[in-house]
């Protein structure tokens, strides 16, 4: 949800991968959420809705109810 794509959004959460690659994101609301995996992003650049607009085409979509766990593999997107 686009209009979600705030400087304080509760709905956007970054993480970098564990010694195994794998990455853990904790906290999030219940919701439909994009997930995508990049190289690197400078700090704060995860929440400029352009960058959102343009990972967007390429993201997995996933919807996370309450206390539910979900599992994705995600490939490195070009942007």
């Amino acid at each position: 949800d686009r209009d979600l794509w705030t400087s304080q959004s509760r709905f956007i959460a970054t993480g970098r991968p564990d010694q195994q690659g794998r990455f853990k994101i904790v906290g999030l609301p219940p919701g439909r959420y994009l997930a995508t995996a990049v190289e690197y992003l400078a700090v704060g650049e995860e929440r400029d809705p352009e960058l959102l607009d343009r990972l967007e085409r390429g993201a997995m979509r996933a919807t996370v109810g309450e206390g539910e766990s979900k599992t994705l593999s995600l490939t490195l997107a070009s942007y």
